[in-house]
């Protein structure tokens, strides 16, 4: 099964709370003197117009440069890295369709690296003997970069946000294992970055296996966080320094695992007065009840949090995270508080559950009796 969905079908969420968001920065940039043209219509994220509107809305800045990404030696570069030493901030570092073997990519100031054909066939796979795939670093406002349209793996973390301001969208993050956590994303006194709309898979780490938020304020939201391990707290997400006000909202996180007497869902380890902690289902995580925990821990049933199964489309294991029509995820079905969006990153596209089989077995159950 091929793992997609949250990753071309965001359109509708795009068209409202992303959007908005996209447009006020683009606002931001014309109030400022600089010129900005929005470009070409509705964005919708699906195979084959992936990156152009992205494009249109996060780079179409008039002295802002593309450099392009291609290993076949059609474009300015050949390699991630050889793009990036290439780009001035807030250029867009456009990446082409190809497996990249990269060691650890630094970004030290804000630019704008997107895949052109979404992360299903734009794999960044770590090649080094350490450190993160992606590490991000840069002081000041300077504005807002982004990372969207890649598979992320095989690094010691999948993405460190420390002290800067990120869109981090449509990604696939999976099978990064970080000893000091935060497998798959680990944002350190990280202010205003937006993790969005990612497929978060199969990352562990010594806390915080998905996501860990040390002493920063990012938007998580929308995100389906599954299968990530913990050795200690959070397997799914965790939050830990006083510094911390994050936005945790409508994200997905599905049978994560933490060792006995740890949180292997979602868990906030301080007192946040002004956390905002809403609409998100956390269910299935091991140990059992231990779903949502330290001072999110009541509350279930509180603020559209719910912790229900959310009804995939494939059987557990199959890496088919789209939502039955049923599923409490969905837009139709989510509580009243949650305003109709959906919860996680799949769409409801099937009735029930659909069982995956290989030939094998389809011929064992076709072949007549002697």
């Amino acid at each position: 099964m091929d793992i997609t969905g949250c990753l071309h079908d965001s359109g509708a969420y795009l068209d409202g709370w992303g959007l908005r968001w996209l447009e006020r920065r683009a606002e931001g940039l014309r109030n400022a003197g600089q010129a900005f043209s929005k470009g070409g219509g509705a964005i919708m994220i699906r195979t084959g117009i992936f990156i152009f509107s992205i494009i249109c809305l996060l780079s179409c800045v008039s002295f802002a440069a593309t450099i392009r990404v291609d290993p076949d030696g059609t474009g300015d570069a050949t390699s991630i890295l050889g793009g990036i030493e290439q780009a001035s901030m807030l250029d867009t570092v456009l990446v082409a369709p190809a497996a990249y073997y990269e060691s650890m990519i630094y970004l030290f100031m804000p630019i704008h690296l997107i895949s052109e054909s979404g992360p299903e066939s734009t794999i960044i796979h770590h090649s080094g003997d350490s450190g993160e795939v992606i590490f991000v670093s840069f002081f000041g406002d300077f504005g807002e970069g982004s990372i969207i349209g890649f598979s992320i793996e095989g690094g010691a973390g999948g993405i460190t946000l420390y002290n800067s301001s990120m869109l981090v969208m449509n990604n696939i993050i999976q099978d990064n294992w970080s000893t000091s956590g935060g497998g798959g994303i680990m944002l350190w006194s990280d202010g205003a970055s937006r993790i969005i709309n990612n497929l978060i898979i199969s990352n562990g780490g010594l806390a915080g296996g998905g996501i860990l938020v040390v002493n920063g304020s990012p938007i998580i939201m929308n995100n389906t966080i599954v299968h990530n391990t913990a050795s200690t707290n959070g397997a799914a997400i965790y939050v830990t320094g006083k510094g911390s006000i994050p936005a945790i909202k409508y994200n997905l996180a599905y049978y994560n695992d933490a060792p006995p007497s740890y949180c292997g869902g979602i868990e906030v380890a301080w007192e946040i007065n002004n956390i905002v902690f809403e609409c998100n289902n956390s269910w299935g995580n091991l140990p059992e009840g231990f779903d949502y925990c330290g001072f999110v821990n009541d509350r279930i049933g509180v603020d559209g949090n719910i912790s229900e199964d959310p009804l995939f489309c494939g059987e557990h294991g199959s890496r088919n995270f789209y939502l039955q029509q049923g599923s409490p995820c969905a837009e139709s079905n989510v509580p009243a508080f949650c305003n109709n969006v959906r919860i996680g990153c799949y769409p409801a596209i099937c009735v029930t559950a659909t069982e995956e089989s290989s030939w094998g077995r389809i011929k064992t159950i076709i072949k007549p009796t002697k």
